[in-house]
């Protein structure tokens, strides 16, 4: 038994790796959208749901941010310098 042999031409193996790239970016898009709109999303549905108790209220340390939007991380002498400055230490 012999098996058949069939190769692509370069222009119907350029088509396959077009095609894959755009289906692997549209992938991309998608996940990037998701990450994007997903604390927009619930934002709304907060404001939707209309006021909420007292202790399950959102401050400025709760409230729901983005993955672009996240603080850094401060380093040790960041962190020394801002309990100084609370504290009056100077």
């Amino acid at each position: 038994m012999e098996q058949a042999e069939y190769q692509l031409s370069r222009t119907e193996a350029m088509l396959w790796v077009g095609k894959i790239a755009l289906i692997f970016f549209l992938i991309l898009g998608l996940i990037y959208a998701f990450a994007v709109l997903s604390p927009r999303i619930a934002a709304w549905i907060d404001k939707k749901r209309g006021k909420t108790p007292e202790y399950t209220r959102y401050d400025e340390h709760t409230r729901v941010k983005g993955m672009f939007e996240a603080d850094l991380p401060k380093d040790k002498n960041q962190k020394e310098n801002e309990e100084q400055k609370d504290n009056g230490e100077g």
